[in-house]
């Protein structure tokens, strides 16, 4: 009886175990349940944060690439327009090389047609562009109008009135030589190398020194004196001239009025003179550069050391003279320019043979 009683009692309390045994179960299946959606949401976030950061990295690098394929394409733009210009440049020149081998067989054409007259102008052409030589180089107008001259002589005999514009020309080039007159520079030139020469060798003044008296000889009237007495006498005179001109040496007498010179020692001779040739040869360089005031300048620098430190003589004053005529030249020249005769001719040849100059052309060929 008393485990009938005890069973039933006992029995609720094994479901209540049970139970709660079951409740524990499901809440550990709970948690499982949590942490692994938990760990999968962190997962998820993970691969999408890593599959943000390729997709930004992806977006870099297109960004970048695009930004290349920009800077190639302006420099392929840039390539594309060099090339572009140096094509127009090879274009010009080929131009320009097709022009002047079309022109020099239109010459070796005309060469096979030349007749007498074609060689008297080329003849003139030559004496003309020789004048313009001159004229510009040599600065010789007397050379360049004789030249012009003989131009005129050749066209007057070939009598062709289309070269009447070219002797025209030449009358108002010729006149235009004559009125710029003529400086013979070789002529003056030489003429101051020889001034410059006689300084070297004029001697200087070294101090004043005295002259020594003639000794009257014996007259007629006295025939007894002794030869003995004369000789004495001429000795005692001699010896005494000779002290004075020792003292001379280092005493100068001057007037009030007149300026006080040192007496140079003889070692500034070699300077004196040298200086003296400098200013002649200054005046040359002056000649040869057109320079007016130097050429003057010179030459009278070089008058003051001949009228200061040389000995008075004719020779001194001939010197002078050619300093003073010298210094009166004009040296300098207004050239006229004589180059129209030759244009025209050259445009009258080139015309008679149907040849047209090149046209000059903006780039050289490289």
């Amino acid at each position: 009886m008393t485990d009938e009683k005890t069973s039933p009692a006992s029995a609720p309390k094994k479901s209540k175990k049970v139970s709660t045994a079951k409740g524990g179960r499901l809440g550990v299946v709970l948690a499982l349940m949590a942490l692994l959606g938990l760990g999968g949401a962190s997962y998820f976030g993970w691969q999408l944060n890593q599959q943000q950061a390729q997709s930004l990295q992806e977006l870099k690098g297109l960004v970048l690439k695009q930004q290349r394929d920009a800077s190639n394409s302006q420099g392929l733009e840039q390539t594309v327009q060099v090339l572009a210009e140096e094509l127009r440049v090879q274009k010009q020149q080929s131009k320009a090389l097709l022009s002047r081998v079309d022109s020099q067989h239109k010459r070796l054409q005309s060469l096979a047609n030349t007749s007498r007259e074609d060689w008297v102008l080329a003849e003139a052409e030559y004496l003309l562009r020789l004048a313009n030589q001159r004229l510009l180089v040599e600065r010789a107008t007397q050379g360049a109008a004789a030249l012009l001259v003989s131009v005129d002589s050749i066209l007057r005999d070939i009598d062709y009135l289309d070269l009447l514009p070219v002797r025209d020309a030449l009358g108002r080039e010729m006149l235009a030589l004559k009125v710029a007159g003529h400086v013979d520079r070789e002529g003056i030139f030489l003429r101051l190398s020889a001034l410059a020469n006689q300084l070297q060798t004029l001697p200087l003044i070294v101090s004043a020194t005295a002259r020594e008296p003639v000794i009257a000889s014996p007259s007629a009237s006295d025939p007894e004196a002794s030869v003995e007495n004369l000789s004495f006498s001429a000795s005692i005179g001699r010896n005494f001239w000779q002290a004075v001109g020792s003292f001379s040496d280092y005493i100068r007498i001057t007037h009030e009025e007149q300026s006080v010179e040192p007496i140079l020692s003889p070692e500034y001779h070699f300077y004196i003179k040298q200086n003296a040739r400098l200013m002649v040869e200054r005046a040359q360089l002056a000649l040869m550069r057109e320079e007016q005031s130097i050429f003057q300048g010179s030459l009278e620098q070089a008058e003051f050391w001949l009228n200061k430190f040389y000995r008075q003589n004719l020779e001194k004053e001939h010197l002078a003279s050619e300093l003073a005529a010298l210094q009166e030249l004009v040296i300098t020249q207004d050239l006229p320019d004589i180059s129209a005769s030759q244009e025209l001719l050259r445009a009258y040849i080139e015309n008679m043979h149907g040849i047209s100059p090149a046209a000059p052309t903006t780039t050289e060929v490289q």
